[in-house]
């Protein structure tokens, strides 16, 4: 061992000028240096374009979003909403009753999914922000609110009085013979475009919740969801088991990774993968100093 320390100190300490094994192992020390310093590099790109890529795909997903298990709409007393925003961990809800309709603007027509809103969406989403043209539906207008692409699609411009959007839903239950129109319709001014994402932006549209409960002819406390924002800080299961006991069985309290589970998990693999592969260029660089 004295022998293996001496040699080491005589290579370390030696003043010659060209010392071989200090230059290679000068070379080696840098080599590594750079090789860690671009997994760390490699790694933090990827963490920022995977935030990034995630803030466009789930613009519209809560923390935690509340369904009924056995149907698409349920009823649930105002009361009942504020003892939910009330729970510790919960910075604010969003209720929401949503239908499939079809929006017809002079001769063009196109499916879209209604989302029925109240102005506590705009506090929890921002959608305002995402609005260049126009503004956010408001609480008791005949208002609707498109998406660019949707927008393009009817041909559908702002404040047009001469040009109403219509919203169309298949009437429910026995059809009238005598009544040759199989559709009941409701008349809305398009007041705004937004731009969130493509998928949104021509799946989606805005109106306000009572707009949306008058055309499918639901009760006046009737929701097909509840979207709720976490406080930041706070245990995603703590408050999925106390939202989850105030509400009951009959609901789901669905986390944010749940509602795209396919993107979350790709995203979890890449991550996986690109860390094993930066681990093993790691290892190669060691062993070949």
């Amino acid at each position: 061992m004295s022998f293996s320390l001496f040699v080491a100190r005589r290579y370390r300490l030696s003043s010659t000028k060209f010392n071989t094994v200090r230059l290679i192992s000068r070379f080696a020390s840098f080599v590594i240096g750079v090789a860690v310093c671009a997994f760390f590099v490699i790694q933090s790109v990827f963490s920022g374009l995977h935030d990034f890529g995630l803030s466009y795909s789930s613009s519209l997903d809560p923390d935690l979003k509340i369904r009924a298990v056995d149907s698409a709409s349920f009823v649930l007393a105002d009361s009942v909403v504020a003892q939910i925003e009330k729970i510790e961990g919960v910075g604010g809800s969003a209720p929401v009753f949503s239908q499939e309709v079809v929006l017809r603007f002079e001769q063009q027509n196109k499916l879209i999914s209604l989302l029925g809103v109240d102005d506590r969406f705009d506090q929890l989403f921002a959608v305002s922000d995402q609005i260049p043209v126009g503004r956010m539906v408001s609480d008791n207008g005949e208002e609707i609110l498109l998406g660019y692409g949707t927008a393009i699609e009817l041909g559908a411009g702002l404040y047009d009085y001469d040009g109403f959007v219509e919203c169309l839903l298949p009437k429910q239950g026995l059809i009238n013979p005598l009544d040759p129109n199989p559709f009941v319709s409701q008349w809305a001014t398009n007041v705004g475009l937004f731009q969130i994402s493509e998928e949104v932006d021509y799946g989606y549209a805005f109106a306000p919740i009572r707009f949306v409960r008058n055309l499918t002819n639901a009760s006046a406390d009737a929701y097909t969801e509840i979207n709720i924002n976490l406080v930041k800080g706070a245990k995603v299961n703590d408050a999925v088991e106390r939202v989850q006991a105030t509400l009951g069985a009959s609901f789901e309290v669905i986390e944010k990774e749940a509602l795209n589970p396919a993107l979350y998990r790709m995203l979890h693999t890449e991550r996986i993968a690109i860390y094993l592969i930066l681990s093993l260029v790691l290892i190669i660089a060691l062993f070949n100093v």
